[in-house]
């Protein structure tokens, strides 16, 4: 459980170029109303995060020298799941930057998609948990695309 939320990385971990980000994360009873999920495009003192909260909403915020843009706002989406007072939900965040759009999963839904050069997604990324949030994060893996994109 986080107590003040924040944004878990390895410094060393950076996505550039085409690439794709998954995270399987468990969200256990007793969480927060806060949000969690993946942030990219760390660069100084900005990031952009793809989050979801327990009421199955989900939002992209760009994040940059204290002040916050929403890219898509909080909405309710089929592919989030709501929390489960009675055990755990699984849920499957994706992220696909591609040269002109990056694109944005849940449960394999697609949630959202925004300009490439709006989101600012390459730099370092990470787990984004807001305070009091109860998870457990399985994996987040990190896909570098070399194969150009289809129909390029």
């Amino acid at each position: 459980t986080m107590g003040p939320g924040g944004l878990v990385y390895d410094s060393l971990n950076q996505a550039a170029g085409r690439f794709s980000l998954e995270a399987e994360i468990f969200l256990f009873p007793g969480s927060s109303a806060g949000e969690y999920g993946i942030f990219l495009g760390r660069s100084g003192s900005g990031w952009t995060a793809f989050v979801v909260r327990r009421d199955g909403s989900a939002a992209i915020v760009r994040h940059d020298g204290g002040r916050a843009v929403m890219l898509a706002p909080w909405a309710e989406r089929d592919s989030v799941p709501k929390l489960d007072p009675n055990g755990p939900v699984k849920v499957v965040l994706r992220v696909d930057a591609e040269p002109d759009s990056v694109r944005f999963h849940v449960n394999g839904g697609r949630v959202a998609a925004v300009g490439r050069a709006a989101a600012m997604v390459e730099g370092g990324f990470g787990l984004r948990a807001g305070p009091g949030v109860n998870l457990h994060v399985s994996r987040l893996d990190h896909t570098r695309r070399l194969a150009p994109p289809r129909g390029g």
